[in-house]
């Protein structure tokens, strides 16, 4: 029996479409064990985004990672999460971050404060997008979604962060 290819841990295909009836192919990527994500692009012709930010899932914005470590450096006060798993945090991880891995997302979030301006990061965005959504579900609306996660974060935001 021939088995599909292993999975690279993080990885994840999301799909822009502009029709919301559009049939992605997702069953080929799920015998890949990649993750898809679906994102429908909600904006009319010629419509654009605030610089450095897109539109997310459900009431999550995605924040480009230049625009994270500008306002990082001028000390906004934002709650940054990192959804990733303990081995992932020890091999990088940003300084104010918390860890909050996934599968205890709902208990530890929790204690986060809905008027709080919360930035979720992962490796690449998926989980942390599903996270946020997790949040927008539950009334946060001061959401974003680091896009591309560390792993953009680190090639566009701060070369010097060791990517993994």
């Amino acid at each position: 029996m021939k088995q599909a290819p292993r999975r690279r841990r993080g990885a994840a295909i999301v799909i822009v479409r502009k029709d919301a009836d559009a049939r992605p192919p997702t069953r080929a990527f799920l015998t890949t064990g990649v993750d898809v994500m679906l994102e429908e692009d909600s904006r009319r012709e010629g419509e654009a985004h605030a610089p450095g930010t897109a539109p997310g899932w459900e009431g999550v914005r995605e924040l480009h990672p230049a625009v994270l470590r500008s306002r990082l450096e001028a000390g906004d006060p934002l709650v940054v999460i990192d959804v990733r798993e303990q081995w992932e945090w020890d091999a990088v991880r940003l300084g104010t971050a918390q860890l909050m891995p996934l599968g205890a997302f709902a208990r530890d979030s929790e204690s986060l404060a809905h008027t709080a301006e919360i930035v979720v990061y992962c490796h690449h965005g998926a989980r942390s997008l599903a996270a946020a959504r997790y949040l927008a579900e539950r009334g946060f609306t001061r959401l974003w979604n680091l896009s591309g996660g560390i792993d953009r974060y680190a090639l566009e935001g701060d070369t010097t962060l060791p990517r993994y």
